[in-house]
């Protein structure tokens, strides 16, 4: 196993231990044959991500031309407010290196969580900077990082929250509009609450400072995660954008045109849905127009009424020409759903690669057929990096436990008994009473033919029985130990507490200030130093 020794910021001595990703056994069965490129899934992407897909994608994305000044012109409006030619000046360069032909994107987007939700959070972004300057530096030519804000999605319930252990901290409000022209009244209560639990350590006082900033009065949801994402990675020149604007979808309104007129995309879907399906599963399911409508209160889903275009639960309804000229006249209020948004991301960057989950990536794979269908180069894809920290004190328990970081992903249940029996040597005695009671079986069923064969099935019943009372014994005994052990025991279990709270990955819960408070403010250099991004391991960093 490569184990690297890092000291970074104010950090202790840590240790990077990469183990490949599945064997954490977090991810699913499409994710692991996806990344092995099994032969089945080929027809679902274009180009699997390795370093020699990129030459052959750069050239065929080299031919398709993108709106360059329109992005350009919408970049520097979104930030007029930064002032980031002096504040944040790498940022401003990736923005006019945009206008350049030659200049590419990497992407990855998320939802606008909260003070930026779950730790993947921080990993997409880490990921997608460290491929744009790998690749830029492998393929001589430039790559900028994008951060795509999912600033319409109106699930305001799966952002509206974060948690600092086992404390969750919640915005309040009625909302179902696109989350991202929501102002941010209120959530100085929020942080607040926040501020009187955390730690006061220089890290996180400054990242608190920094919340109260971004999420000042006046500002909406997308101003503040921009204006955070931007502080937390200004020095790597990533670029925030909101696509919830007029001027980038007036270049959708032939597709969203399309969607308005017939179910193209639903069967484009179906078809790749279907090879999914029939091993696998399928992430989304398409509907028969993928788009929303959106008011300034609301963002309502649109289907088909017989000849007319109407909101489903909304009052608007217009024939298929009214429908259309309200595209023309305000493309902003038609809104892409996760059918046609990677589409929509396609159309408006010079984009090579698409960074995200095994979920996100799941639904990705079902929209080949959409991408062909409107003629748009499809994005390599890449399963982002993951990670996960141990504590000091948990690597002593470790220690004491026998345990490595690989053995830390096996169900902790079957952790315990393995110890325990190793503990008693149980295993030699054990075999000692189950070869007796094989022995004993074949002298009944010896005796059972030699008198009557007939009772060769008693016989048999009655070795399956001793049998089935010896494992019971055994598993007695393991747990009459494990009483007698109950330290060790909670140690197993505080263990797997710190590796994967509530049994699932760090980066699912806790937050970024999780982090900070534990490990300080070096934790990003730590990421970008290490996280490779075309390896396909599980980092885990320990003190």
């Amino acid at each position: 196993m490569d184990v690297t020794t890092l000291k970074k910021g104010t950090f202790a001595i840590m240790k990077h231990q990469p183990v490949p990703i599945f064997s954490t056994h977090r991810f699913s069965k499409l994710m692991e044959d996806y990344v092995a490129e099994k032969p089945e899934l080929s027809t679902l992407y274009s180009r699997p991500h390795k370093p020699e897909s990129f030459s052959p994608q750069i050239a065929e994305r080299s031919k398709v031309q993108v709106d360059r000044s329109t992005l350009v012109e919408v970049l520097h409006d979104q930030y007029s407010s930064l002032d980031i030619e002096k504040r944040y000046p790498r940022v401003f360069e990736h923005i006019e290196e945009l206008k350049d032909a030659s200049t590419y994107t990497v992407v990855t987007g998320h939802q606008l969580c909260l003070f930026t939700g779950p730790l993947y959070f921080i990993y997409k972004i880490v990921n997608t900077i460290r491929l744009a300057e790998e690749l830029s530096d492998r393929e001589k030519v430039k790559v900028v990082p994008v951060f795509w804000m999912a600033s319409e999605d109106h699930d305001f319930e799966e952002i509206n929250h974060m948690w600092y252990g086992d404390l969750k901290y919640q915005w309040n409000r009625t909302s179902g509009n696109a989350v991202g022209r929501l102002h941010t009244d209120g959530i100085d209560h929020v942080i607040d609450e926040l501020e009187h639990s955390v730690g006061k350590s220089k890290p996180v006082s400054e990242f608190i400072d920094l919340l109260r900033r971004c999420y000042r009065s006046g500002q909406t949801l997308s101003d503040a995660t921009r204006e955070l994402a931007t502080e937390l990675f200004a020095e790597k020149g990533l670029i925030v954008l909101d696509a919830d604007d007029a001027r980038l979808k007036r270049q959708m309104v032939d597709i969203f045109s399309r969607e308005l007129t017939d179910t193209e995309s639903a069967e484009m879907m179906s078809q790749t849905s279907k090879i999914l399906s029939e091993e696998y599963f399928t992430q989304v399911t398409p509907r028969d127009i993928n788009l929303f409508y959106l008011n300034n209160e609301q963002r309502y889903r649109l289907t088909f009424t017989g000849d007319e275009v109407s909101t489903v639960d909304g009052p608007y309804s217009w024939s298929r020409d009214q429908v259309k000229q309200e595209l023309r006249d305000h493309p902003e209020r038609f809104s892409p759903n996760v059918v046609l948004r990677p589409v929509y991301q396609e159309v408006i960057l010079p984009n090579l690669a698409y960074i995200g989950g095994g979920g996100e990536l799941a639904y990705w794979l079902q929209l080949k057929g959409v991408f062909e269908h409107y003629q748009v180069p499809f994005p390599i894809l890449r399963l982002r990096n993951s990670a996960g920290f141990i504590r000091r004190k948990f690597i002593h328990k470790m220690d004491k436990l026998d345990l490595t970081v690989s053995d830390i992903s096996e169900k902790v249940f079957e952790q315990k008994r393995d110890h325990f029996r190793k503990e008693l040597k149980l295993d030699g005695e054990m075999k000692v009473l189950k070869s007796q009671s094989d022995l004993l079986f074949s002298q009944m069923e010896a005796l059972a033919n030699r008198i009557d064969p007939s009772l060769h099935g008693t016989a048999s019943a009655y070795n399956a029985r001793q049998k089935h009372l010896i494992d019971n014994f055994e598993k007695k005994i393991l747990r009459a130990q494990q009483r007698r052990e109950g330290e060790v025991t909670r140690m197993f279990d505080e263990v797997h507490g710190e590796a994967f709270p509530s049994g699932g990955l760090q980066e699912r819960r806790d937050n970024y200030i999780t982090l900070l408070e534990r490990f300080g403010d070096g934790v990003l250099d730590l990421l970008f130093d290490e996280l490779d991004p075309f390896a396909h391991d599980f980092s885990w960093f320990t003190e």
